[in-house]
This record gives structure tokens, C-alpha cells and sequence, in this order.
């Protein structure tokens, strides 16, 4: 199929087992910090692709005959947030780091290709503390 590019979208339970630290600095204002390891298991993904022509290709649908890929549905990885707390609400910033290959073979047009997928995440969380 002569993929130009390939875009997967891959969606997880995560379990995040993190430890943090919280300091108040005055009457309504805090700050937390948070790291550990989480543990991850892929429940759905799909992937897309764009030829050399620039069309879109649904590389499960038209591209298994030229690629196939198998992959590990079990990740794990590095997780840290930062978090301030003004009276009862508060803003997150976190990012995940993979520690694990997401994909244990590539073939493509019939040869085996080296391919490394580690997963990576940011998030940003607003919130109510209750």
C-alpha cells in the first residue's frame, strides 16, 4: 500500500499507583505533586494511513494483505502530576511515559520491518474537591 504516514488511535484503562505530596502555603492555596508507575491494558484501537497519492487508507481494511502488525495489549510506564489548589478547586498537569514496546511484529509487503510504539500521554484536569 506505500504508506506515507499512519496514525493509531489506541484506547486504555489505565491504573495509576502513584504517591504525592501536598503543601499548603497559605489559608486557600496548596500545591501536590504525584509520581509512580501505572499499569495499562488496551481495550479498543484503530489505525489509518495516507498513500503516497495522499489518499486515506483503513489499513484494517485494505492494507492487512501488505501489513500486518501484532500488538501487546498490556503496557506500563512512568507517570508524574502537578497539581494547585485554590479553596476547593484545583488545576492537574500530568504526562504518562511508556515503558513498553506496543507492537511485537511488523511485516510489511512480505518483509519484517523494526518498529518501535511506546505510548505517551499529557493531560490537563480542572476540577471541584469536595
Amino acid at each position: 500500500i506505500g504508506l506515507k504516514s499512519l496514525k493509531m488511535q489506541t484506547h486504555y484503562v489505565e491504573i495509576p499507583v502513584h504517591l504525592g505530596y501536598r503543601v499548603n502555603l497559605l489559608n486557600l492555596l496548596s500545591v501536590a505533586v504525584q509520581a509512580g508507575p501505572y499499569f495499562s491494558y488496551a481495550i479498543s484501537s484503530e489505525a489509518t494511513g495516507t498513500n503516497a497519492n495522499g489518499s486515506t487508507v483503513d489499513i484494517y481494511q485494505q492494507g492487512l494483505s501488505q501489513l500486518t502488525a501484532k500488538g501487546n495489549k498490556f503496557d506500563m510506564g512512568l507517570g508524574a502530576a502537578a497539581m494547585v489548589e485554590y479553596s476547593k478547586i484545583y488545576l492537574l498537569v500530568g504526562a504518562d511515559f511508556g515503558l513498553v514496546n506496543s507492537l511485537k511484529e511488523v511485516t510489511a509487503l512480505g518483509q519484517d520491518v523494526d518498529a518501535t510504539l511506546k505510548n505517551t500521554s499529557f493531560h490537563v484536569g480542572l476540577g471541584v474537591r469536595f
